[in-house]
């Protein structure tokens, strides 16, 4: 069980794409705006236990990211990518955008907003004070108990269809400036529909880097001709 312990939420494979002989990482931290160089590269990413102890998320992804390397590699020599390679991509880039911590954080917060408005609510038609810093803590902490990343994990599976017709390119950068990543690697947006990312929206474009110098985007080809 130890070796299963260090559960990435980014991974390493992937992470290995962007150092220096497959080796370290340059990394920046926003908050302090700390640098460390050079850093081992499976050390960032992770945390104890993120999909849980008895292994099954841990391992099925294990095995996903090995496909994943593979496909992404084609990528990058420029080898002709077939209909299940771009399936293989897309599914890493929606599992991808669900796994991470900061979209576990994200949900977290999401949740514990809607508790609290169905609190007042509930408070305010039974006649009930409202203690904000009482709910707002029982609020956070039922938040944190129902949503894991296996949950996340679960939606994107659920939303594998919605992406189907996305369109893909590979766009290779010539320029001094290297591409970067992060903790979040997959950006995903949508110019007409600016409420939410919405994966069955039309207008939907996610990106993101494989290397220094190389984008993949997958977009809708009915709205970006």
């Amino acid at each position: 069980m130890a070796e299963k312990k260090k559960q990435h939420y980014v991974p390493k494979f992937y992470l290995r794409l962007f150092t220096a002989d497959n080796k370290m990482l340059a990394v920046q931290n926003i908050t302090t705006k700390k640098i460390l160089y050079p850093v081992p590269y499976d050390d960032h990413c992770y945390k104890d236990y993120f999909y849980g102890k008895d292994g099954v998320w841990e391992n099925q992804l294990s095995d996903m990211e090995t496909e994943w390397s593979i496909v992404i590699k084609k990528a990058l020599n420029k080898e002709v990518l077939t209909a299940l390679d771009v399936e293989s991509i897309k599914k890493f880039a929606l599992y991808q955008r669900q796994r991470t911590l900061a979209e576990e954080n994200h949900s977290i917060q999401a949740k514990k907003a809607l508790l609290v408005e169905h609190s007042k609510v509930f408070l305010a038609n039974k006649g009930v004070d409202y203690d904000e810093e009482t709910v707002e803590k029982i609020c956070l902490q039922h938040a944190k108990k129902s949503i894991t990343p296996a949950e996340s994990l679960q939606f994107a599976i659920d939303c594998l269809k919605e992406i189907d017709d996305l369109s893909i390119i590979t766009i290779e950068y010539n320029t001094k400036q290297k591409l970067i990543s992060s903790d979040v690697p997959i950006i995903s947006i949508n110019p007409f529909h600016l409420q939410t990312i919405g994966y069955g929206c039309m207008g939907l474009i996610m990106l993101f880097p494989i290397s220094p110098h190389h984008l993949i985007v997958l977009y809708d080809a009915k709205m970006y001709p």
